[in-house]
């Protein structure tokens, strides 16, 4: 993996030489860092967890969508992952607003909710990055075993 050398990379990159383990490192890394700009100004307890479960489930489901994709022996890690989780994160906002939408309205009137981050943010958080990444990793091991399929053996 290269962190500045970027004319190597480019190099790499051009030729085709990428290893799959390095793709799965750059997905790891770009999807962190992307956790990084959510940290709230003046952050409570449940925005840090919150963030928490952000990355322990990114770094989670990344690592598992690698594994479905055959690992190190897999191919087109990055690609999958990159273009299956874009349609893939379409499709679950879609079904997922209407929930969360009938969640929080449930919690405002139980009074689960406030005006700063509680625990119900939290665990809600968490179940939708579990159902997220669930699915992507399908997604992604229904690809890696059309593909093994395909090659004679």
């Amino acid at each position: 993996m290269y962190w500045w050398n970027i004319k190597e990379l480019k190099a790499t990159l051009a030729s085709g030489t990428l290893s799959e383990h390095a793709r799965f490192l750059y997905s790891v890394v770009g999807a962190l860092v992307s956790e990084f700009p959510l940290i709230a100004e003046n952050p409570n307890i449940w925005d840090r967890v919150s963030s928490a479960t952000v990355i322990l489930a990114t770094i989670s489901g990344t690592t598992l969508a690698y594994r479905m994709n055959g690992g190190k022996n897999g191919h087109h890690f990055l690609e999958r992952y990159l273009a299956i989780g874009w349609v893939f994160l379409l499709r679950f906002t879609a079904f997922v607003m209407p929930v969360m939408v009938v969640a929080y309205i449930f919690a405002s009137t139980t009074g689960l909710v406030g005006e700063v981050s509680t625990a119900f943010d939290a665990v809600l958080i968490f179940v939708f990055m579990v159902f997220y990444y669930f699915g992507l990793c399908k997604h992604i091991q229904g690809v890696a075993a059309i593909e093994r399929s395909a090659v004679p053996n």
